[in-house]
């Protein structure tokens, strides 16, 4: 019998068995948005992959693995839109890199590569090596190098698009919200087309855990504050408060897609839409998008196997195709 692991690594889902995947099939069609079928060409691009690109370099860097970039374009005439993906791993793991051989967002980066655009995806230093805001300048040192080179790839310099997973949507939020990041290293957010954020992380403050110490025998009495992002941000409130995309909301915001999975961490859920109300009355445009049927993991990485509609690809396409102008139709003189 083949095990899951193989059936993965070939590229296939393992099977679920008929009546259960017959089930969820039936679901997500039914509660499939209708935006979901983006009006996009069925052609599949071939892609060029060129990988480890420097985008920051210093003299014997320690960190020279992790600031690294992979950039997948679409063979043919362009410019394409550019999509500035950021993974996910809570700021402690993860890699633009797919692991062991199976899928990861650098297959995910393939997939969207092959709708028609030039993905862009970085590596970032990692805690406990570095504290916050060490990974959000290495993202927008990685955003700089994009906007300068994107071009080079097929890129239109002037459609590039923000977008992460988990921890990565959240530096894509912050990188869109804080202008401090981008001011540093000579850009600002009118640099950013649009922002998508994937099962991100809007509140660093809304992290922490009251834990009850009290017990049936009355020895251990009071709360306990737990801090599981310490590592992270460290223990000041005024810095998980000025880390939180939440804290920078206000007016001239480039457009924002925030897509929360239906069966998403109990935390994040009503995390998504608080942010996406904020910025609604901050006055931004901004589309909230609950994914049916979907994990925080599989939101994304049902992307390219998901057997039905990849809902969340059709989101991402459709909102970068409605923020792209369209070239104008050509007009022919009188007289010609």
């Amino acid at each position: 019998m083949t095990s899951s692991l193989e059936a993965r690594s070939r590229g296939r889902r393992p099977a679920l068995g008929l009546p259960i995947w017959a089930v969820l099939t039936l679901v997500a069609v039914l509660s499939t948005p209708p935006w979901a079928h983006a009006d996009r060409p069925a052609k599949r691009f071939k892609v060029q992959l060129s990988c480890d690109i420097t985008y920051y370099d210093v003299h014997n860097d320690p960190d020279a693995e992790r600031h690294r970039l992979d950039v997948y374009r679409p063979k043919g005439q362009g410019p394409y839109p550019v999509l500035f993906f950021l993974h996910g791993g809570a700021w402690v793991t993860g890699s633009k890199d797919d692991v062991f051989g199976l899928y990861g967002y650098g297959t995910i980066a393939r997939c969207l590569a092959e709708r028609g655009l030039v993905v862009v995806l970085p590596n970032y230093r990692l805690s406990p090596g570095v504290r916050h805001p060490e990974h959000i300048k290495d993202v927008a040192r990685a955003f700089a190098w994009a906007c300068n080179n994107a071009q080079k790839y097929g890129g239109d310099t002037k459609q590039i698009f923000v977008g992460g997973h988990s921890a990565g949507g959240h530096l894509a939020a912050l990188l869109a919200t804080d202008d401090t990041y981008l001011g540093n290293v000579g850009r600002s957010r009118k640099d950013i087309r649009g922002v998508i954020g994937m099962s991100g992380v809007y509140r660093v403050d809304d992290l922490d855990l009251k834990l009850s110490l009290a017990d049936p025998l009355g020895y251990l009495k009071g709360d306990l504050d737990v801090r599981p992002f310490a590592v992270v941000f460290g223990s000041d409130p005024e810095v998980a408060k000025q880390a939180s995309p939440l804290t920078h909301v206000g007016p001239g915001l480039p457009p924002f897609l925030i897509l929360s999975a239906g069966l998403d961490l109990p935390r994040l859920k009503p995390m998504a839409r608080e942010f996406a109300a904020a910025l609604k009355k901050s006055g931004c445009e901004v589309r909230f998008t609950q994914l049916p049927c979907r994990t925080h993991v599989t939101s994304l990485f049902d992307i390219p196997h998901f057997s039905v509609e990849p809902v969340a690809a059709d989101a991402i396409l459709d909102f970068i195709d409605r923020h792209t102008p369209k070239p104008a139709p050509k007009t022919t003189r009188k007289g010609s």
